[in-house]
């Protein structure tokens, strides 16, 4: 949702996290929040189309060195990275918009989201796809 946000509010990136981009839109913070809610209705109201699908098997090479592989927590007053788990799932789903928006989205076995990557080209999807989680192209059903 956030680089959804990003491209809704006019960002160029997402980096500053949806919450900042919606608080910057607004002189205070309750006008933030009605906006953060009609956001939310709009993007609820956004038709999502699961394209393809693959189940992420013991196989597949994870690459555990960028860095949102893993999450801070804090330890006895330091924070250490906890990896986050193997995703059971990977689906690649697209948003019918004023152009179509890919995002590759990392699920759990509890159908939990661990990680979602978006872009406007889908080649770059199957390149997040490859790179990240190792799913070749023909992977993908």
């Amino acid at each position: 949702m956030t680089g959804w946000i990003a491209k809704r509010l006019n960002y160029y990136e997402s980096t500053s996290g949806w919450a900042h981009m919606i608080e910057d839109q607004r002189e205070d913070k309750e006008e933030a929040l009605w906006l953060f809610f009609e956001l939310l209705d709009e993007f609820r109201g956004i038709s999502h189309e699961v394209i393809y699908s693959t189940d992420y098997l013991p196989h597949y090479k994870l690459d555990t060195s960028w860095r949102g592989h893993s999450r801070q927590k804090k330890v006895r007053g330091t924070f250490k990275a906890v990896p986050k788990p193997r995703p059971a799932t990977l689906i690649i789903r697209k948003m019918i918009l004023e152009e179509s928006w890919y995002s590759l989205i990392a699920l759990n076995e509890k159908n939990e989201i661990l990680d979602i990557r978006t872009s406007l080209d889908l080649g770059n999807i199957y390149e997040r796809g490859l790179s990240i989680y190792g799913i070749e192209f023909d992977k993908w059903k």
